[in-house]
């Protein structure tokens, strides 16, 4: 099972529009089917149009991932996370999205003791486990050379090309793990050192809150999103 910690909504800055959304079954067949879904959404730029857009995507990505049979949860979610850039590809225009708006999405579905995770833009996911904090999915080297790689590095922001192909990572999880996703601006702002032990010592709402107000007091503006998870164990028995 997962513990999760969000930010304050009344305490984020006025032009922060990042999106932040989770979805944990409650029927026993779904949960192990799909599992749970968790997305931050790290929306560059202004205007009601761009955080309306943004927000019908990731309720479309939702919807694709749950009701999409065809592959595993992985296929699935890299599905629902190409679905959703062809859909802001489109809107673009009759939306009168700005040129500069940006949005990079990183979701991870947790599944028993399996996590999946796949990105699109800067926006960042950390697991800390062991003392030691690791980036998902890894960044590639330097000397990468495989041409899919070079293709899904120009792809920052959702509709900015038709066909993507998202960054993915799965992996198993044990107990104790902490998982964070956030806004790549987040965590510039706080540093690594601060993420690390925020979210290795803090329980998930504390260290959302934390963060927050550590990026709000060193002058941090705009995309601010963070979701902190805990990945704990249940005993056989318990509901």
């Amino acid at each position: 099972s997962t513990r999760i910690g969000l930010p304050a909504a009344d305490e984020r800055g006025a032009g922060a529009l990042d999106i932040v959304r989770f979805r944990e079954p409650a029927t026993g067949a779904e949960s192990r089917t799909k599992g749970s879904l968790f997305v931050v959404a790290q929306v560059t730029g202004e205007g009601a149009a761009l955080a309306r857009a943004t927000g019908e995507a990731l309720e479309a990505l939702e919807h694709d991932y749950y009701y999409d049979m065809s592959v595993g949860a992985l296929g699935a979610l890299s599905k629902a996370l190409a679905g959703a850039n062809r859909r802001l590809f489109h809107q673009r225009g009759r939306l009168g999205i700005p040129r500069r708006g940006a949005v990079s999405v990183v979701a991870l579905v947790v599944r028993g003791r399996e996590g999946h995770l796949a990105k699109l833009g800067p926006a960042a996911a950390v697991i800390v486990r062991a003392g030691r904090m690791y980036e998902l999915p890894p960044p590639p080297t330097a000397a990468e050379e495989d041409p899919r790689i070079r293709t899904r590095q120009v792809a920052e922001t959702l509709g900015e090309a038709l066909e993507v192909q998202p960054f993915t990572w799965q992996g198993e999880l044990t107990p104790d793990d902490r998982i964070a996703l956030l806004s790549r601006n987040l965590a510039d702002v706080v540093g690594t050192d601060e993420l690390q032990q925020a979210i290795s010592t803090l329980r998930p709402a504390a260290a959302a809150e934390h963060l927050q107000q550590l990026f709000r007091i060193r002058g941090g503006v705009g995309s601010d999103g963070v979701l902190a998870l805990e990945v704990i164990e249940l005993a056989a028995t318990a509901t």
